[in-house]
């Protein structure tokens, strides 16, 4: 994949230096400063260090480290012999341990940690991303539909009142499954 990403990084950069060529031929040296300055800022940019940059780089390594401190855990759990195949990353690690272990303990077979650091951030993220684009369309269907706003939020104070939400309410909100269901299918097709 690196290698990929340089072969089209150095294309990338062959033909910005024919198109500058070119320009700086066209216009006989008129406009050659632009141009070069022009270059100078699509590459050296993106090295840089703006404070958002920064920001975001600081909050990756925050990210990766706090995943990495989990997998650790459950890596030394699974070495116990206690087994977590409950959620996303338990199978993930499970099955990349027994893929190693298939081939004779080989690190080149399976995934690398920061290989399952990025599985873990990428679910995470398109989690986050369907989570919020499920509600934001909930609340534009039931916005449309006050009736069934008006239903939903009669149920959920029936079932609820003035008390959180716990996950034993959550399976007698019938109203509220089926406005979710009718939303996904609204959304699937």
């Amino acid at each position: 994949m690196t290698n990929t990403r340089t072969r089209a990084t150095a294309i990338r950069i062959q033909i910005v230096w024919k198109l500058t060529y070119l320009s700086l031929v066209k216009n006989k040296y008129k406009s050659h400063k632009l141009v070069i300055s022009f270059i100078i800022n699509m590459h050296v940019s993106r090295y840089i260090p703006t404070p958002t940059k920064m920001k975001m780089r600081a909050l990756d390594k925050e990210m990766k480290n706090s995943i990495g401190v989990i997998i650790e855990k459950r890596e030394k759990a699974m070495k116990n012999g206690e087994s977590s195949n409950e959620d996303l990353l338990g199978i993930l690690l499970e099955s990349n341990r027994m893929e190693i272990q298939g081939n004779g303990n080989s690190k080149s077979v399976g995934m690398t940690i920061e290989d399952v650091i990025s599985e873990c951030k990428l679910f995470y993220v398109a989690g986050q991303e369907t989570t919020a684009s499920l509600l934001v369309w909930a609340l534009i269907m039931l916005s449309r539909y006050p009736e069934w706003q008006a239903r939903a939020r009669e149920e959920v104070l029936h079932v609820f009142g003035k008390q959180n939400p716990n996950f034993d309410g959550l399976s007698q909100l019938k109203t509220v499954c089926i406005t979710c269901f009718h939303l996904i299918i609204f959304i699937i097709y």
